[in-house]
Parts: structure tokens; sequence; C-alpha cells
């Protein structure tokens, strides 16, 4: 079984995720990349999105975050005469583990989290579009977790 290259501080998430079946289904992709969603770079105004990394980061809240996406070096070429494409990552997965701290009405996620959840998720994508195409995740270079 292989696993996913993984970026650092990337790994104890992974290991809660896999744990769970259907997430390990998509972990053991040979040409995943697991990357930490807890973003420690700064925007250039000293923000590290603090909804995220400090009110929504707690056990009864959001305890557990990853991005996964497939390593775009991998993708099968297209054919010779194709125009290269315009974004590196077309999709990605964003796992998250949600406690009960986001229950809105009958234990199900408050409809204002889970619009919160889709407005970061919308954001991630081109921000590892960005990083990919920029160098600033080397994706090819990660040690294998599961051989």
């Amino acid at each position: 079984m292989s696993g996913p290259k993984i970026v650092p501080g990337a790994q104890k998430d992974l290991y809660y995720f896999f744990d769970i079946p259907w997430c390990r289904n998509q972990l053991i992709h040979p040409d995943a990349v697991a990357v930490p969603r807890l973003d420690d770079k700064q925007d250039g105004r000293g923000s590290t999105g603090k909804l995220f990394s400090e009110t929504l980061n707690s056990l009864s809240i959001i305890s557990h975050r990853i991005v996964l996406f497939h390593d775009p070096s991998s993708a099968p070429t297209l054919n010779s005469e194709s125009k290269t494409r315009w974004l590196p990552l077309e999709t990605f997965t964003v796992f998250c583990a949600l406690g009960d701290g986001v229950c809105g009405f009958g234990e199900i996620c408050h409809g204002g989290v889970q619009a919160t959840l889709l407005d970061d998720v919308m954001g991630v994508l081109g921000i590892l579009n960005a990083r990919v195409q920029n160098g600033m995740i080397p994706y090819q270079s990660y040690r294998e977790m599961f051989a």
C-alpha cells in the first residue's frame, strides 16, 4: 500500500483521518499530496486567518483539518497540441473533523458554520494553485508515509 506525499505539519491530521476507512481510501492514492490546512503564512497585514487558526481551532469545534490534492506532475499528459492548463490544480479535498461545538438544532452542523467552511474551502483552491505555481509547495520531495 502506498500513501500520500506529506507536507511537514500534516502528519498528525493525516494519522487522524487515516483511521477513518472512507478517508483512508482517498489518502492511499499514490499521487496524493497531503497539506496541513492551518496556515502559518501571513497575508502581509500580519494576519494568519485568525478565525480558523485561533477561534475555530479546538477539540469541540474543528479538531483536525487537512487538504489533499493529486500531484499535477503525475497527471497524464494531454496531446501535444493541447494548451497548457491555466491552473495546475483543478480539484482537491479538504477533510474537517467537526466537534459538538458546531451543532445547531438536533446535533446537525449549524448552517452558519457550513457557510463558513464552504467560504474557506473556496479560497483554498486559489491559494494552493498560487503556491504550486510559485514552487512554494515542493510536492515532489515529500517522504512517503505508508510503504
